[in-house]
C-alpha cells in the first residue's frame, strides 16, 4: 500500500515521499527525520519547532485545481474533519485513523440531532435536565426554570406543552444517540476484524452515519 510521508532534512527544509510503509526506511537519508502526519511541502515550512502553512507569497501559484483540492482534503483530515468524498484518501490511512473517523461521523450525527456546535449541544441537554426536573416537581407554573421558559415565550407556547415538546424531542434524541453508539462500535470492531478492505468497511459505516 503506498502512503504519503513528509520528511525532515537537517537544514529544517521538508520534502514528500510516496512509497510502501515497509520501504520508507530505504527512502530517507543520514540526519533525516519522519513526521508522523503528512505535510505538503508546496504549503508547509519547518520553523525550528513545528509544521506551519507557508505564506501567500511563499506556495506555488501553478498548481492545477485538483491539486489543490487534494491538498485541501488532507488538511481537512488532519484538523479532524471528514467528508464524505474522502474514499480515496481512506485507503492510504491506518485502522485506528479509520476508526477515529467513524467516530467523527458519529458525532457529526448527534451534532446535527439539535443544530450545529458542540456548545449548542450541551445547552440543549442541560435544557432537557431542567425540564424533566421541573415535571417532576409538579409543572408549577410559577417556578418555570429560565430555560425552559425563554424557550416557551420564543416559540410562542406555554410552558406545559413547551416541556412535552422538548420531552418528545429528547426521547428522539435518546435514539439517535444509542444507534450512533451502537454503529460507531460495530463499525470499529469491522474495520478491526478486517483484512485489507477495512478502509472500505469504515466508508460503509461513515456513509451509513451521515444519513443520520
Amino acid at each position: 500500500m503506498i502512503k504519503n510521508f513528509t520528511v525532515l532534512r537537517e537544514d529544517n527544509s521538508i520534502r514528500n515521499i510516496s512509497c510502501p510503509e515497509n520501504e520508507i526506511g530505504n527512502q530517507i537519508e543520514t540526519g533525516e527525520v519522519i513526521s508522523d502526519k503528512f505535510y505538503s511541502n508546496e504549503l508547509y515550512k519547518y520553523d525550528g519547532f513545528d509544521f506551519i502553512l507557508k505564506s501567500e507569497d511563499e506556495k506555488v501559484l501553478s498548481k492545477t485545481l485538483a491539486k489543490r483540492v487534494s491538498e485541501l482534503e488532507i488538511q481537512l483530515l488532519q484538523a479532524g474533519i471528514a467528508l464524505q468524498n474522502h474514499r480515496e484518501t481512506y485507503k492510504s490511512m491506518s485502522r485506528n485513523a479509520c476508526v477515529d473517523l467513524i467516530n467523527q461521523a458519529a458525532g457529526r450525527a448527534r451534532t446535527r440531532a439539535v443544530s450545529q456546535g458542540n456548545l449548542l449541544v450541551m445547552e440543549y441537554e442541560r435544557l432537557i435536565i431542567q425540564v424533566n426536573t421541573w415535571i417532576a416537581a409538579g409543572r408549577d407554573s410559577a417556578d418555570v426554570p429560565g430555560m425552559l421558559n425563554s424557550y416557551a415565550t420564543h416559540s410562542g407556547m406555554t410552558a406545559t406543552n413547551a416541556a412535552d415538546y422538548i420531552v418528545a424531542a429528547s426521547d428522539a434524541y435518546d435514539t439517535l444517540l444509542a444507534n450512533t453508539y451502537d454503529k460507531r462500535h460495530q463499525g470499529a470492531a469491522a474495520v478491526n476484524a478486517a483484512t485489507e478492505d477495512y478502509a472500505v468497511v469504515a466508508q460503509t459505516y461513515i456513509d451509513y452515519l451521515d444519513t443520520l
